[in-house]
């Protein structure tokens, strides 16, 4: 959803409003389909070592999730500042075509490489919903 920003003229930032909006929404599905694989993977550990670990399992999420946020806040910044990026309240319209380049790629375009690199990634992830319901089982049985 973050591709049109690559795209879209300047005079069109209302559409650009609508587009994350509807962006947004997908978004919450994200935060939730990615809550519930780490709920599973604390059963999937129990299956594995006899131990519960909810609090290590969610704990190295939290951090992961914060330290990728801080990490894309941190090279987005540098990014600009290599772009040459001028802070100041009339800033938007004293900015090069260069910085106005890198600003459209740094929030469409490398989202968009990162979340198909994800998705690649998470071809990997097996636990279905049949594996799921066989890991339950197994533990409630052992």
């Amino acid at each position: 959803m973050a591709l049109p920003a690559l795209f879209l003229p300047p005079n069109l930032y209302y559409l650009l409003f609508a587009i994350l909006f509807f962006a947004g929404i997908g978004d919450a599905a994200n935060q939730l389909f990615s809550l519930s694989m780490v709920t599973d993977t604390v059963e999937v550990g129990e299956l594995d070592t006899g131990m519960r670990r909810e609090g290590a399992i969610f704990g190295a999420w939290a951090f992961c999730l914060k330290l990728g946020m801080a990490l894309g806040a941190f090279l987005v910044s540098i990014g600009l500042d290599l772009a040459g990026y001028t802070a100041g309240s009339n800033a938007a319209v004293d900015q090069s075509e260069r910085v106005i380049l890198t600003i459209r790629v740094l929030y469409s375009l490398l989202p968009f490489v990162l979340w198909l690199l994800a998705i690649l990634m998470l071809r990997a992830y097996d636990l279905d919903e049949k594996r799921f319901n066989a890991v339950k089982s197994a533990i409630k049985s052992s």
